[in-house]
């Protein structure tokens, strides 16, 4: 391994060039959702995070911990960059199993794409637990691939990462077929006793592991794993076109996957072994798998996030198959070779635009609008009162620590009557402070902006964004003059209007 990595001075170009890409982003936006609420988790102490096991995607005590530490220390970049180096390693073992598999050439080109699209790029500054776990599930793949030479440490190796994958982040899960079928079509021309033999000691190994942890984290990592698994929510956002799933999915890493597909013809056109070809395709469909299952539960929601998984087989796919018609055209015709190497150069372009152009789903919002926003919350905030937000996210929570964490109401029912009468009460007696609308997910609640406008207490304090990305900050007047009004809101039932003027009879 250490010869490879001395020798290709490509790869080094290719890191580099990822770094580059990856790096602005640590600075250009803030914590989305899922950083946010992933930091605030790990600062809120041990018997928090096992307490909150079903909200994580992932074990509680794995990542989260880490994270944490490097934010007491350096802050959202600093957890950042712990995601950029999982990434960049990535890219590496990419490298080194399209150097293994299919040759210099293809694992140079399989590298490339993977550390050019704009998944990959995005993820490298995005705290969560993808990066950690795709790291981990390329980790096993190429232990899977090694240990086809021999070395009781890969087969060691493998079903360790594997597992680890699995508890970072559930999801993965779904890709342990490819780890083990890798094992099986890779390891099938040395022997297909060893082959089956092999593939078998990982699959058992990893579910011994996975269910000794499950044991020992007792009911609610259980139940974490049940309802991202087996029984996922289908909560997590309004349904979606399976059109619309698969066409962000088509663009986002489409060309990718068309290569790999062309790869699997090359294969067929040069007369390979059955098993390289059955390999191939199953480069292919790992790729696919995000798509087509979000597609048939109708859920765009974390699309991006989890078709990274598959990214690194597809790129390798892609990397074979361009290496594979470069070679083949070269022989066929005097300009094939060039004409090869133009369509790859094309093609890595061409992730980059589209990377650049197509906003991925797990980008954080503008410093500058985020910032405009958290100055509206922090300079109207009234101890004592609540900040109601209109969203899940627990962004300016992290951002704003010195407001206790059970004064955010971050979830509002405004349906029957009497739901009204008392979200209509505490409007009117100032029990909120600031209110943070945002449109993101359609119009604001027509009930809400009438008890706003009616209570005639409230004064916009800020409008940020543009279009379907509007958020707006309402700030409560005269609030130092309110104190006692706040306690009445928060003591007694809601009875009406309180004296404001009447938006529910």
């Amino acid at each position: 391994m250490r010869e490879r990595f001395e020798e290709s001075w490509a790869l080094w170009s290719i890191l580099a060039a990822q770094a580059t890409l990856t790096l602005p982003w640590m600075w250009r936006t803030a914590a989305y959702t899922d950083e946010a609420l992933y930091l605030n988790a790990a600062h809120a102490g041990w018997s928090r995070l096992l307490s909150s096991a079903p909200t994580f995607p992932g074990c509680p005590v794995l990542y989260p911990p880490i994270v944490g530490a490097l934010d007491s220390v350096g802050g959202l970049y600093a957890a950042r960059i712990l995601s950029l180096i999982f990434m960049l390693a990535s890219t590496a073992l990419i490298y080194l199993i399209g150097d293994r598999l299919f040759g210099r050439m293809p694992a140079v080109l399989g590298a490339l794409l993977f550390a050019v699209c704009g998944i990959a790029v995005h993820l490298g500054a995005a705290a969560t637990f993808d990066p950690m776990a795709l790291f981990l599930l390329v980790l096993a793949l190429y232990a899977a691939v090694r240990m086809r030479d021999g070395g009781i440490r890969w087969l060691l190796i493998c079903p360790v990462a594997l597992a680890a994958a699995n508890l970072t982040k559930y999801a993965t899960t779904a890709w342990d077929p490819a780890i083990i079928g890798t094992i099986v079509l890779y390891g099938w021309s040395k022997g297909r006793t060893q082959a089956v033999l092999l593939a078998t000691s990982v699959a058992l190994t990893v579910t011994v592991l996975d269910f000794g942890i499950l044991l020992l984290g007792g009911a609610n990592l259980a139940k974490g794993i049940l309802v991202n698994t087996i029984y996922p929510s289908p909560q997590s956002g309004p349904p979606s076109s399976a059109l619309s799933v698969l066409a962000h999915a088509a663009l986002m890493i489409g060309l990718i996957v068309l290569i790999a597909i062309a790869g699997v013809w090359a294969s067929v056109v040069k007369k390979m072994p059955v098993t390289a070809t059955a390999f191939l395709c199953l480069l292919v469909l790992a790729a696919l798998l995000a798509p087509i299952q979000q597609a048939r539960i109708h859920q765009i929601t974390f699309l991006d996030e989890n078709m990274s998984f598959g990214l690194p087989f597809a790129a390798l796919g892609a990397g074979y198959a361009l290496g594979a018609w470069r070679q083949w055209l070269g022989r066929q015709r005097h300009w094939g070779r060039v004409a090869a190497t133009v369509a790859a150069v094309v093609t890595v372009l061409t992730m980059l635009v589209v990377g650049r152009v197509e906003r991925v789903q797990f980008r954080g919002p503008g410093l500058a609008t985020t910032n405009a926003v958290l100055a509206a919350i922090g300079d109207n905030y009234v101890r004592g009162t609540r900040v109601l937000v209109n969203s899940t996210t627990p962004m300016e929570k992290y951002y704003l620590p010195q407001i206790p964490a059970d004064k955010w109401v971050k979830r509002f029912v405004v349906g029957g009557l009497k739901q009204l009468k008392k979200m209509d009460h505490k409007i009117c007696m100032g029990y909120y402070s600031v209110i943070v609308l945002r449109t993101e997910r359609g119009g604001y609640n027509p009930a809400l902006m009438s008890f706003i406008a009616g209570s005639r207490r409230y004064s916009l304090a800020v409008e940020v964004g543009t279009g379907g990305h509007l958020t707006r900050v309402w700030k409560l007047r005269d609030a130092g003059q309110n104190d006692a009004h706040k306690r009445q809101a928060a003591q007694q039932p809601a009875q009406g209007t309180g004296g404001c003027p009447a938006s529910v009879g």
